[in-house]
């Protein structure tokens, strides 16, 4: 795992590929945010710059009444900012400005590797995972292991998929996926809460597509 200290290259995606290296595609991180810029400012600090060739970074604000907005214009991400819409509002918004060819899903509360996108795009375009992936998820663990409530959510979670490599639903929090798999089976749905990106899995596994657990790209909560 790279050394979050030690930047591979400048912010914002700017570096290219060599001559005669394969052209990796475009991905687009969406990470929407609400009223949380000091978890928002760990998340950046934590995912820029990352080791990878083609990225921008959009950070979708859901109508924040803070200086969340003030904290994402510091540094090199493109910023949407919204009235209060709701998570899959906002996640969608990301996904119609996406440029990527790959977008990922990044919650504003979590700590990431520089190699995070490299990982998550080897992972969705692994040979060897066979036909129909379609979406990959990180693995997670918790910054702070005194904070019971999570760590005891964490275990039980670990507890009932400690034996799967793949799943039929996926959690938001850290996601990727071809941009043309939500054209296919359809955006987020906005009349949700909650469990919106349980609903988006159950229609992707529905149209015949794989979600694969990537147990060594880990993430922190």
């Amino acid at each position: 795992m790279n050394d979050p200290s030690k930047p591979s290259h400048p912010p914002g995606g700017e570096a290219r590929a060599p001559a005669g290296a394969t052209v990796l595609p475009p991905v687009t991180v969406i990470i929407p945010v609400y009223n949380s810029p000091r978890l928002l400012a760990a998340c950046l600090e934590s995912l820029l710059p990352q080791d990878y060739p083609d990225y921008e970074v959009i950070v979708v604000d859901d109508g924040s009444t803070d200086d969340t907005v003030a904290t994402a214009r510091k540094y090199p991400v493109r910023v949407i900012e919204s009235a209060y819409l709701g998570i899959s509002a906002v996640r969608n918004q990301g996904l119609r400005a996406a440029r990527g060819e790959i977008v990922m899903t990044v919650d504003a509360d979590l700590v990431v590797p520089r190699d995070l996108v490299r990982r998550m795009v080897a992972g969705l375009l692994d040979p060897a995972s066979g036909p129909r992936l379609g979406v990959v998820m990180a693995w997670w663990g918790i910054r702070n292991p005194e904070n019971l409530v999570s760590a005891l959510i964490y275990r039980v979670y670990e507890y009932f998929v400690r034996n799967l490599s793949e799943s039929d639903f996926f959690w938001g929090y850290c996601v990727a996926f071809r941009k043309s798999l939500v054209e296919e089976t359809g955006y987020f749905d906005e009349t949700l809460s909650y469990v919106e990106d349980v609903d988006f899995a159950y229609r992707v596994t529905r149209a015949g597509y794989r979600i694969r657990i990537l147990k060594d790209v880990r993430v922190w909560h």
